[in-house]
């Protein structure tokens, strides 16, 4: 069974939307941002609906060639040079049929989209009549849909036919409740043990970042990086200096590390660094005390000589300032 957390307001509003429509036939559509689950909720429908039994088949729209978008979708009837091919809403049929994306319908396939949600049929590329369709259909996209019907970049009529029952799903920065129990989850995902947790600094980060990508940005953030760095006491035990070195990397504008014995912590700080997007400038005696996985990172390398001070210093001023210069967005870690 599909396991979706929601311990805010908004989110168990749009569970309880979604448990009162996944019984009915009619088109479900679901709306919210890239990242915030909209295919979770869409096998939910499946799985709380009379079409549990069937198939569930997720097609992401944007991911299929225009030129394609008919055959892949309702089939292709062979002729003498081609291979048959069995449309994804004929697989998806006694079940459900995910459209993921449905902004990014082509405009050729949006019509014979209606008219299979309509009449109920579907007729392949080269057949010379149609086929029955059976599936419940859920569709999915972000809140730009409407300006696109606007703009006729999408049919008002297929709009409406998927706009039966719209569910709006929140962002991940509106759902601010969700997020720790969230990272729990992804945690004990990673670490099955349950020997990992989060500290309150960590916490407290997780909860002032705005979240860009939802949901999928948060999963990824705590499966990328080291679970020692969601847990910092795990390697300092005293929580005044794990919650001062979080306070100052969230602070700064770029990390600067030296790769030296006398610095041993330096690749928890630089995973709580890449965690919350800081640019970073290493810098080294020899480029082999650099692990491979961090080889990508900015690196000056120095020596301990008196003639060698200024070119390290001038180097890592033209780093650093080319840094400053760059846009946030477009740094590259």
């Amino acid at each position: 069974m599909t396991m979706v957390i929601a311990q805010s307001e908004t989110m168990r509003h749009a569970l309880e939307l979604l448990e009162m429509a996944a019984p009915l036939k009619s088109p479900i559509l679901l709306i919210g941002e890239s990242g915030v689950g909209r295919q979770t909720l869409g096998r939910l429908v499946h799985e709380k609906s009379p079409k549990s039994r069937g198939p569930f088949v997720a097609v992401n729209l944007a991911a299929i060639p225009e030129s394609d978008i008919l055959a892949s979708l309702f089939g292709h009837i062979p002729s003498l040079s081609t291979i048959p091919r069995v449309g994804l809403a004929t697989a998806a049929r006694g079940g459900t049929l995910l459209l993921q994306k449905i902004e990014d319908t082509p405009f050729v396939a949006q019509g014979v989209l209606l008219e299979m949600i309509q009449m109920g049929e579907v007729e392949p590329v080269g057949a010379a009549e149609a086929v029955s369709f059976d599936a419940r259909v859920v569709a999915t996209s972000t809140p730009i849909l409407e300006d696109y019907v606007t703009q006729s970049r999408f049919r008002t009529d297929l709009f409406y036919r998927l706009n039966v029952i719209p569910i709006q799903i929140p962002p991940l920065r509106e759902r601010r409740e969700d997020i720790l129990p969230l990272a729990r989850h992804f945690i004990d995902l990673a670490s099955p043990s349950g020997t990992k947790d989060l500290s309150v600094s960590a916490m407290n980060l997780l909860l002032e970042y705005s979240w860009p990508g939802n949901v999928q940005q948060l999963k990824n953030a705590v499966k990328s990086c080291d679970l020692r760095c969601i847990r910092a006491d795990d390697i300092y035990g005293v929580s005044g200096i794990m919650q001062s070195i979080w306070e100052a990397i969230n602070s700064s504008r770029v990390i600067i590390a030296e790769m030296t014995d006398r610095n041993p912590n330096v690749f928890y700080e630089l995973g709580i660094a890449h965690t919350l997007g800081k640019p970073v400038i290493m810098i080294t005696q020899s480029i082999d005390d650099v692990p491979f996985d961090l080889k990508h990172l900015r690196c000056i390398e120095y020596e301990y000589k008196p003639h060698a001070i200024k070119s390290f210093t001038d180097a890592l001023i033209k780093t650093l300032n080319n840094v400053l210069r760059t846009p946030a967005a477009g740094r590259m870690l």
